[in-house]
């Protein structure tokens, strides 16, 4: 083996273990508010053979690619700022979470997030999602303020705003061309609402 393999051979593994080093801080960062739910062992790999790292999902190149916490008795409040950076899928539904979400920070290669049935208040940022972004539900919280439908990712499919307190009237006439579901009630939304620039698919 010449030395120049060798050390070729090195530098990849040494960039592997730092992505997955770095995962595993980064899911440190995002659990750092919360309580309950499974337990990490954070000095271990999450992507590493036989890692018990309950609710996460990895990629062939040992990315975290997936989490999923929905019901696991979390309580506490919540960095998606940290999330790694490969992740494309959240589902964060049904614990006690509170408090306010940054959805402007979002990893880019997100697909699907879901925060339903928690304790979440104040207003959300719905004009800089990422571009990829296919399914989104904030239904069942607490949060409140004014909605921009506007600038929803053009891929967007689904949107579950339900059972919040928005107020201020929303704008439907730029929804994302291939959107199929959109859900708003049990809200405080006021004024006229014009639906002749609807999606074909809705």
């Amino acid at each position: 083996m010449s030395f120049s393999f060798f050390l070729s051979s090195l530098l990849v593994l040494l960039c592997c273990r730092c992505y997955l080093c770095n995962d595993a801080a980064a899911l440190q960062r995002f659990r750092r508010g919360m309580s309950g739910g499974p337990a990490w062992d954070y000095a271990t790999d999450p992507c590493a053979p036989l890692a018990e790292w309950d609710g996460i999902t990895c990629s062939a190149e040992l990315r975290v690619l997936e989490i999923r916490l929905g019901a696991k008795n979390l309580t506490g409040v919540v960095n998606l700022a940290s999330l790694p950076s490969e992740v494309t899928y959240v589902d964060l539904s049904s614990n006690n979470l509170y408090g306010s979400v940054d959805l402007t920070r979002l990893p880019d290669g997100l697909e699907h997030i879901d925060l339903s049935e928690n304790q979440f208040t104040g207003s959300v940022d719905l004009t800089k999602l990422p571009d990829g972004l296919q399914y989104i539900d904030l239904s069942s919280n607490q949060f409140t303020g004014s909605v921009d439908l506007t600038k929803l990712p053009d891929g967007l499919q689904e949107i579950k705003l339900y059972h919040n307190q928005f107020t201020g009237s929303v704008d439907l006439t730029k929804l994302p061309g291939g959107l199929q579901h959109i859900n708003l009630y049990n809200n405080q939304f006021t004024g006229s609402v014009y639906l002749t620039k609807l999606p074909g698919g809705l």
